[in-house]
């Protein structure tokens, strides 16, 4: 008896396998990808870093492929003054290291919560709990909003603010115009205003420049509500498609040297055609504007007074993807300008 069963369950599992296989070699108008297995797809594949994946994928297959994640049928308010005092106590001691990463992580949690709801992050709770509202927040909206708030306003605008101040150690010409411009527009104690950070273009060059380089969201997710044709294939309606963002930012064939760290390239719109930092069409980052303006304002703070050094100017950026690309580690001492 159970010897029968285990040959039934035997030959139901290889019949499976071979209709598997079957629809999968005979599909119609196939993209090219690793071959998957049944069950589970291309996901034995896939490391902790699918940005890598993607990046192996592109490499092997071209500009478009794909692959099977299981059965194929399954479908700037009080930045400065807490960033002055800290500094101050730290450039004194030119042993003093500070892990940057670490640091804007507990900045930008403040601010972001400061920005949001005029509170610190301490007391989000108490304002939450004494909200009067007409419908009150269920438990799932305020997880919502708090994951919303976190992965847009902190995660993310931590790494880029880590990513800017590493290319700006790296390439000392570029953080020269940087200062230049700064110094320009602004006096070392001079209060900020959007009108006045909206007039740094060479700033704002090397914000898109790094995030070409170093794009926070590697990859961007679309399902397609109907049957597209995408460079002479058909695409099935429902099908979840990876936008490599990393893939197209080091196009040669959409770039001028690619692998050239040049903010220039974004300078008259000379490159911009395929900027796609913060996404693009009706669901580009709602808070794309609000990055922008922390970004260009915690250079101005940071380097019309200070300057960063590496403590490791050979070390590599230490990050890791999930969600996001996300600087784990970045070691520098601060030290005042000398002018």
């Amino acid at each position: 008896m159970i010897y029968d069963i285990f040959v039934s369950l035997g030959l139901g599992i290889l019949t499976y396998i071979a209709y598997f296989y079957f629809k999968y070699f005979t599909r119609s108008n196939p993209i090219p990808g690793p071959i998957p297995l049944p069950f589970i797809g291309n996901q034995f594949q896939l490391s902790e870093d699918i940005s890598l994946f993607c990046r192996e994928c592109q490499k092997n297959y071209g500009d478009i492929w794909e692959f099977y994640v299981g059965h194929p049928s399954d479908k700037t308010r009080g930045i400065g003054i807490e960033m002055e005092g800290y500094w101050k106590k730290l450039y004194g001691d030119e042993h003093n290291e500070l892990d940057l990463s670490e640091w804007l992580s507990r900045l930008y949690t403040d601010n972001i919560f400061h920005i949001t709801a005029n509170k610190k992050v301490y007391a989000i709770m108490e304002r939450i709990s004494n909200e009067t509202l007409t419908e009150p927040l269920t438990d799932e909206a305020i997880i919502g909003n708090f994951m919303e708030t976190t992965a847009g306003g902190i995660d993310s605008i931590t790494s880029s603010t880590c990513f800017i101040s590493y290319f700006m150690a790296k390439y000392p010409e570029v953080k020269k115009r940087v200062f230049e411009e700064i110094d320009s527009k602004f006096t070392r104690d001079q209060k900020l205003t959007c009108e006045e950070l909206n007039q740094l273009p060479y700033c704002d060059a090397v914000i898109r420049e790094i995030s070409r380089m170093h794009p926070i969201a590697e990859l961007n997710y679309r399902v397609n509500a109907q049957e597209e044709i995408l460079n002479g294939y058909v695409i099935p309606a429902e099908t979840q498609i990876y936008i490599h963002q990393y893939g197209i930012n080091m196009h040669k064939a959409h770039w001028t040297n690619p692998e050239e760290f040049n903010p220039d390239r974004f300078l008259n719109n000379r490159e911009n055609s395929l900027n796609l930092t913060f996404g693009g069409g009706i669901r580009m980052c709602p808070g794309r504007n609000l990055a922008m303006m922390e970004l260009k304002a915690y250079m101005v703070l940071m380097y019309r007074k200070y300057d960063f050094e590496l403590v490791d100017k050979n070390a590599p950026l230490k990050t890791h993807y999930s969600i996001i690309r996300a600087c784990d580690e970045l070691k520098v001492r601060v030290k005042p300008r000398v002018f």
